[in-house]
């Protein structure tokens, strides 16, 4: 993986594992949080470096003044240029206790505001989709409003046809018959009609929530893999597990849900109300 994938890469390599010391184009030795030496594996082994003593627990410590000389002989074999290529290095490393404190995770109270709403639906991303959620949505509140209209009026033509009937010939009841069996076609009609709409209007509401919980799933996954390995050591383990099993469990579950109840109730108000006013427009005032 470094030598292939990563090998036109800058790369660094935290290891106390020799074997892998003279493959290193630069090698760094920190001891206690400070930098000791700094070059070539070559240019350490030259000035006395013994890698092997670093890491035998059996060993002697090294001598203070010793390190001070061999950091004295590394630093005149050290060129301006890679000591200014350790420069940005350093200032890392001592900012890196600063980077890696945790913070607490930002939450905001009260209402959602509109963008996230608009975020959320053009996640779904079919224009199409949701256009035809939109108009089935309307269509079949009117067709439903309408259907219940009509039926109250086909009801309450039925007193009036059966006084009718009695008061003429025989021959009428045959034509009241037809025009009933006319009206229960029309409505068979118009309920067949409103059935396949609300599929429509609900199976449109239901893929745009789908398809935009898969998108923002696909996206903090995607971030997440790409994330640097200091993101892993801020954020505690269980708040990164919260965003794949409780927040897309509301995405997948509790919203899509609780958008068909709001679509469903606020379309049949709206449609009853319109209703109201145009039967009774008196209620208007």
């Amino acid at each position: 993986c470094i030598d292939g994938y990563l090998k036109n890469k800058t790369r660094i390599l935290v290891t106390h594992n020799l074997q892998f010391i003279n493959k290193a184009d630069k090698v760094i030795i920190i001891n206690d949080g400070q930098c000791i030496a700094f070059g070539t594996p070559q240019q350490l082994i030259n000035s006395g470096i013994d890698f092997a003593s670093m890491t035998d627990d059996k060993t002697e410590d090294i001598d203070s003044n010793e390190i001070n000389f061999e950091i004295q002989e590394i630093e005149e074999d050290v060129d301006l240029n890679e000591e200014n290529s350790l420069k940005p290095i350093i200032k890392a490393v001592m900012s890196y206790d600063e980077y890696m404190e945790s913070k607490e995770e930002a939450a905001f109270s009260g209402s959602v505001k509109l963008k996230v709403h608009m975020d959320y639906f053009k996640a779904g991303g079919n224009k199409f989709v949701a256009l035809l959620a939109v108009f089935a949505a309307v269509s079949t509140q009117f067709l439903f409003q309408f259907t219940d209209y009509w039926l109250a009026q086909w009801m309450d033509s039925g007193p009036s046809l059966q006084k009718t009937v009695n008061d003429t010939e025989h021959a009428l009841p045959r034509f009241v018959a037809k025009e009933e069996i006319n009206n229960a076609f029309i409505y068979s009609a118009l309920t067949g009609i409103l059935i396949v709409g609300f599929v429509i209007r609900f199976g449109a509401c239901i893929f745009t929530c789908l398809t935009s919980s898969i998108k923002l799933h696909n996206t903090i996954f995607r971030k997440l893999l790409r994330a640097p390995i200091a993101f892993f050591e801020r954020n505690p383990k269980g708040r990164i597990l919260n965003r794949f099993t409780g927040d897309m469990g509301l995405l997948d579950q509790t919203l899509p849900m609780t958008i068909l109840n709001i679509n469903a109730v606020m379309g049949n108000v709206v449609g009853i109300a319109l209703l109201t006013c145009i039967i009774n427009p008196y209620l208007i005032i």
